[in-house]
């Protein structure tokens, strides 16, 4: 009986050791490229394109907020670990925030409402079709301004410029919301998030992404028409 109970016991611990070092599956859509989207048949593509944004977004906003959270918990410590202040050192230069103005940082740690993102990426990338995207997973029309940085250059005849280039749509976003946060002309998009405002009232801080007069307009339509609201948490 103990020899069996011994075996039982054994096999059971095999098995849990088996079942804890199983990888965890990663969403397929995280790593979305506008290449493959456009595979995808017509019918298709505008629900992919969406169901794609919002696991990203997610993705993003989870990352962003644990980050936040441990620069939180970090800014309390009196001394800290060399992984630590490497972390740390890593979030300042990200925000463009001076070392140890962590009230600065944390409040530039944040995401805009997921119906703005969705808003903004479907009506700048043309539901991820633009020959812009297309080219290279860059969403929101990103600028390059360093040569030494993956980039394409586009030109429509009279006027050209350098894009940043993207592996997929993911690092696109990502990149996009750490523009939001810390450039110095979306500081009063960021106290509206701060404040909770909801995505359509959020347009208006959004002149300086666009100097077209009917862009807030165009992103509300988008929103309202798409039914984006439903995606905010």
């Amino acid at each position: 009986m103990r020899k069996n109970f011994l075996f039982m016991l054994i096999i059971t611990l095999f098995i849990s050791s088996l079942a804890k070092a199983e990888p965890v599956k990663e969403n397929p859509l995280l790593k979305m490229t506008a290449t493959e989207l456009a595979k995808k048949s017509p019918k298709t593509k505008k629900k992919l394109f969406t169901d794609s944004m919002v696991a990203i977004i997610d993705d993003v906003r989870t990352e962003i907020e644990e980050n936040r959270e441990k620069v939180a918990a970090l800014s309390k410590k009196k001394s800290h670990t060399s992984e630590e202040r490497k972390f740390l050192a890593e979030q300042f230069e990200k925000y463009r925030v001076r070392k140890n103005n962590y009230k600065e940082l944390l409040d530039k740690m944040i995401v805009p409402p997921s119906s703005l993102i969705l808003a903004q990426a479907s009506l700048e990338s043309g539901w991820g079709k633009s020959k812009l995207t297309s080219k290279s997973n860059n969403l929101f029309g990103m600028k390059s301004f360093n040569s030494k940085e993956p980039r394409v250059r586009m030109s429509n005849g009279r006027y050209s410029a350098y894009y940043r280039k993207y592996d997929n749509m993911r690092d696109s976003v990502f990149d996009y919301v750490v523009n939001l946060s810390r450039h110095s002309a979306y500081k009063k998009l960021r106290t509206g998030i701060r404040n909770g405002e909801s995505s359509v009232k959020l347009t208006k801080y959004l002149s300086a992404y666009c100097d077209d007069p009917s862009y807030g307009r165009e992103l509300i339509t988008m929103i309202k028409n798409n039914n984006f609201t439903k995606h905010d948490i």
